[in-house]
């Protein structure tokens, strides 16, 4: 899909308001689960990035990323969003 959004206006379009949507989705739910948290919009771009990259390095190489490897790539990512200070 994102291959196709980058030539088809519509679609990047489509791509940019649901990643924007996902990425405000994330911030809410960062600031819910620790309201002292600094920064959250920037924390769930971060948390968003990591995901689109796990989801897109699993599609191309599924051997290599089974879903356990996914499991832990994510849970390390969520963890360092929600650490204190970073």
């Amino acid at each position: 899909f994102l291959a196709a959004a980058l030539s088809d206006p519509a679609l990047e379009d489509h791509h940019a308001r649901n990643s924007h949507a996902l990425t405000e989705r994330l911030a809410r739910l960062l600031g819910a689960a620790d309201p002292r948290l600094a920064d959250v919009e920037e924390r769930a771009a971060t948390l968003a990035a990591a995901v689109e990259g796990i989801a897109t390095l699993a599609a191309g190489n599924p051997a290599q990323w089974p879903a356990e490897r996914q499991r832990r790539a994510l849970e390390r990512v969520i963890a360092a969003v929600q650490a204190p200070g970073a």
